[in-house]
Protein backbone atom coordinates (compact mmCIF):
# COMPACT_ATOMS: atom_id res chain seq x y z
CA UNK A 1 0.00 0.00 0.00
CA UNK A 2 1.20 3.48 -0.46
CA UNK A 3 0.44 7.22 -0.25
CA UNK A 4 1.66 9.90 -2.58
CA UNK A 5 0.63 13.38 -3.38
CA UNK A 6 -2.99 13.17 -2.05
CA UNK A 7 -3.47 9.25 -3.79
CA UNK A 8 -3.79 5.88 -1.67
CA UNK A 9 -3.18 2.91 -3.13
CA UNK A 10 -3.70 -0.29 -2.16
CA UNK A 11 -0.92 -3.31 -2.43
CA UNK A 12 -2.16 -6.15 -4.81
CA UNK A 13 -5.02 -8.21 -2.91
CA UNK A 14 -4.21 -6.10 0.31
CA UNK A 15 -5.86 -3.40 2.49
CA UNK A 16 -4.58 0.20 2.88
CA UNK A 17 -3.48 0.84 5.68
CA UNK A 18 -5.27 3.36 8.54
CA UNK A 19 -2.37 5.15 8.75
CA UNK A 20 -1.92 6.25 4.66
CA UNK A 21 -6.03 7.17 5.42
CA UNK A 22 -5.69 9.15 8.25
CA UNK A 23 -2.59 10.97 6.16
CA UNK A 24 -5.10 11.36 3.13
CA UNK A 25 -7.85 13.26 4.98
CA UNK A 26 -5.57 14.95 7.45
CA UNK A 27 -7.24 13.09 10.75
CA UNK A 28 -5.46 11.93 13.86
CA UNK A 29 -8.11 9.01 14.66
CA UNK A 30 -7.69 5.61 13.06
CA UNK A 31 -10.82 4.06 14.01
CA UNK A 32 -12.43 2.57 10.52
CA UNK A 33 -15.92 3.62 11.35
CA UNK A 34 -14.36 7.31 11.70
CA UNK A 35 -12.38 7.39 8.62
CA UNK A 36 -15.03 6.06 6.53
CA UNK A 37 -17.90 8.48 7.76
CA UNK A 38 -15.22 11.67 8.06
CA UNK A 39 -16.21 15.17 6.83
CA UNK A 40 -13.13 15.15 5.16
CA UNK A 41 -13.35 12.53 2.77
CA UNK A 42 -13.15 14.43 -0.64
CA UNK A 43 -17.01 13.89 -2.09
CA UNK A 44 -15.79 14.25 -6.05
CA UNK A 45 -12.88 11.52 -5.99
CA UNK A 46 -14.46 8.63 -7.70
CA UNK A 47 -12.96 5.93 -5.34
CA UNK A 48 -14.20 6.63 -1.60
CA UNK A 49 -16.63 4.93 1.12
CA UNK A 50 -20.14 4.83 -0.37
CA UNK A 51 -23.37 3.30 0.54
CA UNK A 52 -23.24 -0.20 -1.09
CA UNK A 53 -24.05 -2.55 1.27
CA UNK A 54 -21.73 -5.78 1.58
CA UNK A 55 -18.31 -6.40 3.12
CA UNK A 56 -16.41 -6.90 -0.23
CA UNK A 57 -15.24 -4.25 -2.05
CA UNK A 58 -17.87 -3.35 -4.59
CA UNK A 59 -16.71 -3.61 -8.76
CA UNK A 60 -16.09 -0.53 -10.55
CA UNK A 61 -18.75 -1.07 -12.83
CA UNK A 62 -20.82 -1.35 -9.44
CA UNK A 63 -19.56 1.73 -8.41
CA UNK A 64 -20.28 3.49 -11.67
CA UNK A 65 -24.11 2.19 -11.80
CA UNK A 66 -24.00 3.74 -8.03
CA UNK A 67 -22.64 6.84 -9.63
CA UNK A 68 -19.73 7.12 -7.33
CA UNK A 69 -21.91 7.68 -4.80
CA UNK A 70 -22.45 11.44 -5.98
CA UNK A 71 -25.73 12.36 -6.61
CA UNK A 72 -26.48 15.96 -8.06
CA UNK A 73 -30.26 16.69 -8.03
CA UNK A 74 -32.33 17.44 -10.73
CA UNK A 75 -36.56 18.10 -11.08
CA UNK A 76 -38.59 17.15 -14.39
CA UNK A 77 -40.45 20.46 -13.09
CA UNK A 78 -38.56 24.02 -14.36
CA UNK A 79 -40.47 26.09 -11.43
CA UNK A 80 -38.86 24.35 -8.90
CA UNK A 81 -35.40 25.52 -9.66
CA UNK A 82 -36.03 28.61 -7.91
CA UNK A 83 -36.94 26.89 -4.52
CA UNK A 84 -35.41 23.41 -4.20
CA UNK A 85 -32.05 22.41 -2.59
CA UNK A 86 -29.66 22.41 -4.58
CA UNK A 87 -27.20 20.30 -2.11
CA UNK A 88 -25.47 17.41 -3.99
CA UNK A 89 -25.88 14.30 -2.10
CA UNK A 90 -22.69 11.78 -1.43
CA UNK A 91 -24.29 9.15 -0.13
CA UNK A 92 -21.31 7.83 2.26
CA UNK A 93 -20.49 4.53 4.47
CA UNK A 94 -23.54 3.63 6.31
CA UNK A 95 -23.02 0.88 9.34
CA UNK A 96 -22.09 -2.01 9.59
CA UNK A 97 -20.72 -1.86 6.32
CA UNK A 98 -17.10 0.40 6.94
CA UNK A 99 -14.51 -1.18 4.24
CA UNK A 100 -11.30 -0.17 3.97
CA UNK A 101 -10.42 -1.05 0.80
CA UNK A 102 -13.33 1.92 -0.47
CA UNK A 103 -10.37 4.04 0.18
CA UNK A 104 -8.31 2.03 -2.38
CA UNK A 105 -7.21 4.58 -5.02
CA UNK A 106 -8.87 7.64 -3.10
CA UNK A 107 -7.31 11.05 -4.26
CA UNK A 108 -8.04 13.71 -2.00
CA UNK A 109 -7.66 16.39 -4.24
CA UNK A 110 -10.13 15.40 -6.92
CA UNK A 111 -12.22 19.07 -7.86
CA UNK A 112 -15.32 19.72 -8.29
CA UNK A 113 -16.56 18.64 -11.82
CA UNK A 114 -19.13 20.90 -12.72
CA UNK A 115 -19.93 24.64 -11.30
CA UNK A 116 -20.36 28.19 -12.74
CA UNK A 117 -17.60 30.65 -13.06
CA UNK A 118 -19.56 33.87 -13.03
CA UNK A 119 -18.94 34.15 -9.14
CA UNK A 120 -21.91 35.77 -7.04
CA UNK A 121 -23.84 37.84 -9.63
CA UNK A 122 -23.73 38.59 -13.09
CA UNK A 123 -24.70 41.94 -14.80
CA UNK A 124 -26.25 42.79 -18.22
CA UNK A 125 -25.70 45.99 -18.86
CA UNK A 126 -27.91 47.79 -20.46
CA UNK A 127 -26.05 50.97 -20.86
CA UNK A 128 -23.15 49.95 -22.21
CA UNK A 129 -24.54 47.11 -24.34
CA UNK A 130 -22.37 44.62 -22.40
CA UNK A 131 -23.76 41.01 -21.76
CA UNK A 132 -21.85 39.40 -19.66
CA UNK A 133 -21.92 35.57 -20.91
CA UNK A 134 -22.54 32.73 -18.40
CA UNK A 135 -19.66 30.79 -17.45
CA UNK A 136 -19.20 27.49 -16.72
CA UNK A 137 -16.58 24.90 -16.00
CA UNK A 138 -16.61 20.97 -16.37
CA UNK A 139 -14.13 18.38 -15.83
CA UNK A 140 -13.94 16.36 -18.56
CA UNK A 141 -12.39 13.01 -19.17
CA UNK A 142 -11.79 13.11 -22.65
CA UNK A 143 -11.79 16.12 -26.01
CA UNK A 144 -10.17 18.86 -26.22
CA UNK A 145 -11.29 20.34 -23.04
CA UNK A 146 -10.13 17.27 -21.17
CA UNK A 147 -8.92 17.91 -17.89
CA UNK A 148 -8.62 21.89 -18.06
CA UNK A 149 -8.43 24.04 -15.20
CA UNK A 150 -11.34 25.75 -13.41
CA UNK A 151 -10.66 29.72 -14.34
CA UNK A 152 -12.94 31.88 -12.62
CA UNK A 153 -14.71 34.81 -15.09
CA UNK A 154 -13.40 32.06 -18.00
CA UNK A 155 -15.05 28.28 -17.03
CA UNK A 156 -12.92 25.99 -18.80
CA UNK A 157 -9.15 27.38 -18.69
CA UNK A 158 -7.13 27.20 -22.41
CA UNK A 159 -3.87 26.27 -20.65
CA UNK A 160 -2.71 23.88 -17.72
CA UNK A 161 -4.27 20.84 -15.48
CA UNK A 162 -6.77 20.15 -13.29
CA UNK A 163 -4.82 17.75 -11.77
CA UNK A 164 -1.40 15.74 -12.97
CA UNK A 165 -2.94 13.73 -15.62
CA UNK A 166 -2.06 10.61 -13.65
CA UNK A 167 -4.75 11.41 -11.31
CA UNK A 168 -7.42 12.12 -14.00
CA UNK A 169 -8.61 9.01 -13.97
CA UNK A 170 -9.57 8.90 -9.74
CA UNK A 171 -11.69 11.39 -10.02
CA UNK A 172 -15.21 12.15 -10.72
CA UNK A 173 -15.84 14.06 -14.20
CA UNK A 174 -18.74 15.38 -16.20
CA UNK A 175 -19.20 11.93 -17.80
CA UNK A 176 -19.62 10.27 -14.44
CA UNK A 177 -22.21 12.83 -13.09
CA UNK A 178 -25.57 11.25 -13.07
CA UNK A 179 -29.15 13.10 -12.60
CA UNK A 180 -30.58 12.10 -9.58
CA UNK A 181 -34.16 10.95 -11.73
CA UNK A 182 -32.67 10.16 -14.78
CA UNK A 183 -30.61 7.58 -15.76
CA UNK A 184 -28.57 9.48 -18.10
CA UNK A 185 -25.68 11.19 -17.28
CA UNK A 186 -24.84 15.04 -18.41
CA UNK A 187 -23.37 13.95 -21.94
CA UNK A 188 -25.61 15.64 -24.42
CA UNK A 189 -27.32 18.00 -22.33
CA UNK A 190 -27.38 21.92 -23.21
CA UNK A 191 -25.60 24.40 -20.29
CA UNK A 192 -27.44 27.64 -19.44
CA UNK A 193 -29.87 29.94 -17.04
CA UNK A 194 -33.42 29.94 -16.26
CA UNK A 195 -34.04 33.14 -14.94
CA UNK A 196 -36.86 33.99 -11.89
CA UNK A 197 -38.07 37.70 -10.41
CA UNK A 198 -39.02 36.37 -6.99
CA UNK A 199 -40.51 32.91 -7.91
CA UNK A 200 -41.93 33.95 -10.86
CA UNK A 201 -40.21 32.11 -14.18
CA UNK A 202 -38.96 35.41 -16.44
CA UNK A 203 -36.93 33.29 -18.99
CA UNK A 204 -33.64 31.09 -19.70
CA UNK A 205 -31.48 30.74 -22.23
CA UNK A 206 -28.84 28.41 -23.57
CA UNK A 207 -25.75 26.85 -25.29
CA UNK A 208 -25.49 26.36 -28.98
CA UNK A 209 -23.49 23.10 -28.59
CA UNK A 210 -24.25 20.23 -25.97
CA UNK A 211 -21.45 19.10 -23.70
CA UNK A 212 -19.92 16.24 -26.01
CA UNK A 213 -16.15 14.76 -26.99
CA UNK A 214 -15.03 17.18 -29.12
CA UNK A 215 -11.33 17.13 -31.02
CA UNK A 216 -11.00 20.76 -30.96
CA UNK A 217 -11.93 23.43 -28.26
CA UNK A 218 -15.14 24.84 -28.55
CA UNK A 219 -16.33 27.26 -26.43
CA UNK A 220 -19.84 27.84 -27.20
CA UNK A 221 -20.16 24.64 -25.05
CA UNK A 222 -19.59 26.40 -21.80
CA UNK A 223 -20.22 30.06 -22.72
CA UNK A 224 -23.30 30.68 -22.66
CA UNK A 225 -24.62 34.73 -24.40
CA UNK A 226 -27.41 36.62 -22.42
CA UNK A 227 -28.09 39.18 -24.67
CA UNK A 228 -30.35 37.14 -25.96
CA UNK A 229 -33.18 37.83 -22.54
CA UNK A 230 -35.35 40.56 -23.08
CA UNK A 231 -35.67 41.72 -19.43
CA UNK A 232 -37.13 44.89 -17.70
CA UNK A 233 -34.74 46.85 -15.53
CA UNK A 234 -34.17 45.28 -12.19
CA UNK A 235 -33.36 42.49 -10.28
CA UNK A 236 -33.52 38.84 -10.44
CA UNK A 237 -32.09 35.20 -9.77
CA UNK A 238 -30.00 32.98 -12.21
CA UNK A 239 -29.98 29.51 -11.96
CA UNK A 240 -26.98 27.86 -13.54
CA UNK A 241 -28.15 24.53 -14.75
CA UNK A 242 -27.68 21.71 -17.31
CA UNK A 243 -30.50 20.71 -19.47
CA UNK A 244 -31.06 17.58 -20.77
CA UNK A 245 -34.28 15.53 -22.57
CA UNK A 246 -34.20 11.75 -22.15
CA UNK A 247 -36.93 9.43 -22.65
CA UNK A 248 -39.17 12.36 -23.95
CA UNK A 249 -38.92 14.03 -20.24
CA UNK A 250 -37.06 16.92 -19.97
CA UNK A 251 -34.72 17.53 -16.68
CA UNK A 252 -32.96 20.60 -15.09
CA UNK A 253 -29.97 19.75 -12.83
CA UNK A 254 -28.33 22.65 -11.41
CA UNK A 255 -24.72 23.33 -10.93
CA UNK A 256 -22.92 22.79 -7.77
CA UNK A 257 -23.50 24.88 -5.31
CA UNK A 258 -20.54 26.61 -3.95
CA UNK A 259 -20.45 29.10 -1.59
CA UNK A 260 -18.15 31.74 -4.30
CA UNK A 261 -19.96 30.12 -7.24
CA UNK A 262 -23.52 29.27 -6.22
CA UNK A 263 -25.64 27.52 -8.54
CA UNK A 264 -28.44 30.27 -7.38
CA UNK A 265 -27.00 33.49 -8.11
CA UNK A 266 -28.08 37.79 -8.76
CA UNK A 267 -28.83 38.39 -11.98
CA UNK A 268 -29.09 42.36 -12.78
CA UNK A 269 -30.17 43.74 -15.55
CA UNK A 270 -29.44 47.70 -16.14
CA UNK A 271 -26.18 48.97 -15.21
CA UNK A 272 -28.19 52.05 -14.33
CA UNK A 273 -26.72 52.40 -10.87
CA UNK A 274 -22.88 52.39 -12.20
CA UNK A 275 -23.62 55.80 -14.24
CA UNK A 276 -24.41 59.48 -12.19
CA UNK A 277 -25.97 62.41 -13.72
CA UNK A 278 -25.27 65.97 -13.02
CA UNK A 279 -27.23 69.02 -14.81
CA UNK A 280 -24.46 71.58 -16.46
CA UNK A 281 -26.96 74.02 -17.71
CA UNK A 282 -28.96 75.93 -20.54
CA UNK A 283 -28.50 77.54 -23.63
CA UNK A 284 -30.64 79.11 -26.68
CA UNK A 285 -28.98 77.31 -29.12
CA UNK A 286 -27.38 73.78 -29.00
CA UNK A 287 -23.70 74.85 -29.65
CA UNK A 288 -23.93 77.68 -27.27
CA UNK A 289 -22.78 78.56 -23.62
CA UNK A 290 -24.31 76.71 -20.95
CA UNK A 291 -25.07 78.18 -17.38
CA UNK A 292 -27.20 77.31 -14.60
CA UNK A 293 -28.65 80.73 -14.78
CA UNK A 294 -30.20 82.16 -18.01
CA UNK A 295 -31.83 85.58 -19.32
CA UNK A 296 -33.86 85.28 -22.12
CA UNK A 297 -37.43 85.31 -23.77
CA UNK A 298 -37.07 82.13 -25.75
CA UNK A 299 -39.26 79.58 -25.69
CA UNK A 300 -37.04 76.77 -26.99
CA UNK A 301 -33.74 76.08 -24.78
CA UNK A 302 -30.92 73.33 -24.76
CA UNK A 303 -30.07 71.69 -21.44
CA UNK A 304 -26.59 69.74 -21.46
CA UNK A 305 -26.19 67.17 -18.84
CA UNK A 306 -23.26 65.25 -17.99
CA UNK A 307 -23.57 61.38 -17.32
CA UNK A 308 -20.63 59.90 -15.48
CA UNK A 309 -18.74 56.97 -15.73
CA UNK A 310 -18.37 55.13 -12.31
CA UNK A 311 -17.68 51.46 -13.89
CA UNK A 312 -14.50 50.89 -12.67
CA UNK A 313 -13.42 50.77 -16.44
CA UNK A 314 -13.51 52.33 -19.60
CA UNK A 315 -17.12 52.13 -21.42
CA UNK A 316 -18.47 52.19 -25.26
CA UNK A 317 -21.68 53.41 -24.79
CA UNK A 318 -23.76 51.63 -26.93
CA UNK A 319 -26.45 52.69 -29.64
CA UNK A 320 -27.21 56.39 -28.23
CA UNK A 321 -29.18 57.25 -30.83
CA UNK A 322 -31.76 54.24 -29.96
CA UNK A 323 -33.80 56.28 -27.69
CA UNK A 324 -32.89 54.68 -24.76
CA UNK A 325 -31.29 58.07 -23.10
CA UNK A 326 -34.48 60.63 -22.20
CA UNK A 327 -34.53 63.23 -20.65
CA UNK A 328 -37.73 64.21 -18.18
CA UNK A 329 -37.80 67.67 -17.69
CA UNK A 330 -40.26 69.50 -15.23
CA UNK A 331 -40.77 72.67 -15.45
CA UNK A 332 -42.29 75.09 -12.63
CA UNK A 333 -42.35 79.05 -11.61
CA UNK A 334 -44.66 81.44 -12.68
CA UNK A 335 -45.20 84.06 -16.04
CA UNK A 336 -47.18 87.32 -16.31
CA UNK A 337 -49.00 88.49 -19.31
CA UNK A 338 -51.15 90.97 -20.28
CA UNK A 339 -54.09 88.49 -18.94
CA UNK A 340 -52.03 88.61 -15.70
CA UNK A 341 -50.01 85.87 -13.00
CA UNK A 342 -50.30 82.56 -13.92
CA UNK A 343 -48.65 79.21 -12.01
CA UNK A 344 -46.58 77.28 -14.49
CA UNK A 345 -46.86 73.37 -13.48
CA UNK A 346 -47.43 71.44 -16.86
CA UNK A 347 -46.34 67.64 -16.47
CA UNK A 348 -42.47 66.84 -17.04
CA UNK A 349 -41.33 67.22 -20.56
CA UNK A 350 -39.42 64.13 -22.17
CA UNK A 351 -37.04 64.86 -24.90
CA UNK A 352 -34.88 62.59 -27.05
CA UNK A 353 -31.27 62.70 -27.47
CA UNK A 354 -29.61 65.20 -29.80
CA UNK A 355 -26.05 64.65 -29.12
CA UNK A 356 -23.68 62.81 -29.47
CA UNK A 357 -24.61 61.33 -32.37
CA UNK A 358 -21.96 58.42 -32.22
CA UNK A 359 -21.37 55.80 -29.55
CA UNK A 360 -18.12 57.48 -27.18
CA UNK A 361 -16.13 55.92 -24.85
CA UNK A 362 -15.96 57.49 -21.85
CA UNK A 363 -13.11 56.46 -19.38
CA UNK A 364 -14.14 55.40 -15.66
CA UNK A 365 -14.06 58.29 -13.87
CA UNK A 366 -14.79 60.71 -16.66
CA UNK A 367 -18.20 61.61 -18.78
CA UNK A 368 -19.59 62.68 -21.56
CA UNK A 369 -22.16 65.46 -22.35
CA UNK A 370 -25.25 64.89 -23.53
CA UNK A 371 -27.60 67.35 -25.35
CA UNK A 372 -31.55 67.71 -25.04
CA UNK A 373 -33.68 70.27 -26.38
CA UNK A 374 -37.05 71.71 -24.22
CA UNK A 375 -40.37 73.50 -25.72
CA UNK A 376 -42.45 75.73 -25.24
CA UNK A 377 -41.17 76.05 -21.81
CA UNK A 378 -43.07 79.69 -20.97
CA UNK A 379 -46.60 77.72 -21.46
CA UNK A 380 -49.06 77.65 -18.04
CA UNK A 381 -51.64 75.87 -20.23
CA UNK A 382 -50.52 72.83 -22.31
CA UNK A 383 -50.78 73.51 -26.25
CA UNK A 384 -51.58 77.11 -25.54
CA UNK A 385 -48.15 79.53 -26.06
CA UNK A 386 -49.05 82.63 -23.67
CA UNK A 387 -48.76 85.71 -25.88
CA UNK A 388 -47.37 89.36 -24.90
CA UNK A 389 -45.19 88.33 -21.57
CA UNK A 390 -44.49 90.64 -19.49
CA UNK A 391 -42.23 88.80 -17.07
CA UNK A 392 -41.61 85.37 -15.56
CA UNK A 393 -39.46 83.28 -13.75
CA UNK A 394 -38.87 79.32 -14.25
CA UNK A 395 -36.80 76.59 -12.47
CA UNK A 396 -35.87 73.46 -14.94
CA UNK A 397 -35.36 70.44 -13.29
CA UNK A 398 -34.01 67.85 -15.92
CA UNK A 399 -33.44 64.00 -15.08
CA UNK A 400 -31.74 62.09 -17.44
CA UNK A 401 -33.29 58.35 -17.58
CA UNK A 402 -32.70 55.26 -19.37
CA UNK A 403 -35.64 53.98 -21.27
CA UNK A 404 -35.43 49.88 -22.13
CA UNK A 405 -39.30 49.23 -21.99
CA UNK A 406 -42.05 49.44 -19.80
CA UNK A 407 -41.05 52.43 -17.10
CA UNK A 408 -37.44 54.57 -17.66
CA UNK A 409 -35.24 54.58 -14.90
CA UNK A 410 -33.67 57.85 -14.19
CA UNK A 411 -29.35 57.39 -13.27
CA UNK A 412 -28.72 58.39 -9.24
CA UNK A 413 -27.21 62.07 -9.21
CA UNK A 414 -23.79 63.10 -9.24
CA UNK A 415 -23.45 65.21 -5.91
CA UNK A 416 -26.34 67.96 -5.19
CA UNK A 417 -28.67 68.68 -8.27
CA UNK A 418 -27.88 71.89 -9.35
CA UNK A 419 -31.38 74.00 -9.87
CA UNK A 420 -31.62 75.60 -13.63
CA UNK A 421 -33.41 79.07 -13.80
CA UNK A 422 -34.45 80.71 -16.21
CA UNK A 423 -35.72 84.49 -16.37
CA UNK A 424 -37.91 86.09 -18.90
CA UNK A 425 -35.84 88.94 -20.30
Amino acid sequence: MSYSNGLVLAPAGSYPSTGDIQQALGVSSGDLGTLCTHPNINKFAKYKPNAIQGYTQPSDALLLANKYGLVARSTRTRNNLISMSLGWTYEGAQSPYYRQLDFDRYYNGAPCPFMQANGTSLLLDLVSGNASPALFYMLMNDGALANKPFVAGQGIGSSGSAVPSNRLSYCIAVEDLGFDDASATIMGATLGLVIFQGTTYKGEVWSSQTVAHLSTRVNEMFNVPTNTLSLAVGNYTAIACAKLTSGGLTYYMPVYDDANYPARFDFVVGGIDYWKQDRTGLATSQGGTYSTMLNTNASDLYVKMKLYNTTGRSVSLANVTNGRFILSTKITGSVTDQSGAHTVDLPAQVSQLLSPTVDPTVADGSSVDMIFKITNIWNYVAGQQPSLIESGTLDVAPTLQFYSGGAATAFPLYGLSRVLTVRYS
